[in-house]
């Protein structure tokens, strides 16, 4: 007796294939979000990244859309990266949030809820703090990346 296989993109046992991760940038300057982007679709090629460069913006994305993670560093309607972090958070409770900023927020971020906090200067790293997060997105939990 023959035995046939599933058609090409079908799994044989009935379940979806994983859908790709999404993940909102959050800055805003342009340029930074571009930078950011751009390093996550080198390292993440079938991602699907949104942008943002408002927290209004940010608030709808978040509202419209199933996150993998939170990647935010500044916005013009909050002072601070854990006043951010705490909005994104009333409105995200279980998507990690990856804070970055060019100041020393690490103990205030994550006290604030924060899943991760990374130093402006060493961006190139955040493709290495979302992989760790992407697909855990209901078990956050609050820790520093080392």
């Amino acid at each position: 007796m023959a035995t046939q296989s599933a058609p090409v993109g079908i799994n044989p046992n009935g379940a979806s294939p994983p859908a790709a991760p999404k993940v909102l940038v959050i800055d805003a300057n342009a340029d930074g979000r571009d930078l950011i982007a751009r390093t996550l679709r080198r390292k993440f090629p079938g991602m699907i990244l949104l942008e943002s460069g408002s927290a209004d913006g940010a608030a709808e994305m978040v509202r419209r859309h199933a996150l993998s993670a939170i990647v935010a560093h500044r916005v013009l309607e909050f002072s601070t990266g854990p006043e951010l972090v705490r909005y994104l958070r009333s409105i995200a409770p279980a998507v990690p949030i990856v804070l970055t900023s060019s100041n020393d927020y690490r103990i205030e971020a994550l006290a604030a809820g924060a899943t991760a906090f990374l130093p402006a200067d060493e961006w190139l790293m955040i493709g290495q703090v979302i992989e760790e997060f992407v697909g855990v997105a209901q078990s956050h939990s609050a820790r520093p990346f080392p």
